[in-house]
């Protein structure tokens, strides 16, 4: 096992899902932004390694609707994410890997994928997703005891 990311104060860690990172490309949401004030703390946003290398690999093979979201989601993360090693277990799948990642460190998911958000809130994971293509919001979120 890989230790979380060392979280500096009250900083809260935030796994982003890769569909997340598109949000501010297709909806004009800045997840930056608006992350910090529904949880109300200042935010780490983290990528764990085999999610950014999906983005990569989608960047170079995916159709050409797909390579050019992903460059700009790159684009966006190069700056305001940490890219943290955290490995796969096997032949484990980028979304058990999230799931995994969020027991194991404590930390909420940013995704979209309506599936991985249902996978999350079965186990107590907080998640924050995009609602009426205009807002964030939280589900499973107690501020104080997180």
């Amino acid at each position: 096992m890989i230790s979380p990311p060392p979280s500096k104060n009250r900083d809260l860690c935030v796994l982003l899902d890769s569909n997340f990172l598109l949000v501010p490309i297709l909806f004009g949401v800045d997840i930056f932004e608006e992350i910090p004030k529904i949880v109300e703390r200042r935010v780490r946003f983290i990528l764990l390694k085999p999610v950014h290398e999906e983005m990569e690999r989608l960047a170079k093979e995916g159709r050409p609707k797909v390579k050019r979201e992903m460059i700009s989601a790159l684009k966006i993360c190069r700056d305001r994410c940490q890219v943290t090693e955290f490995r796969a277990l096997g032949e484990e799948a980028v979304d058990e890997l999230v799931i995994r990642a969020a027991e194991e460190f404590g930390y909420p998911v940013a995704t979209n994928d309506a599936a991985l958000r249902r996978r999350l809130r079965e186990r107590g994971i907080p998640v924050i997703y995009l609602r009426q293509r205009s807002r964030l919001k939280i589900e499973g979120w107690i501020p104080n005891l997180n």
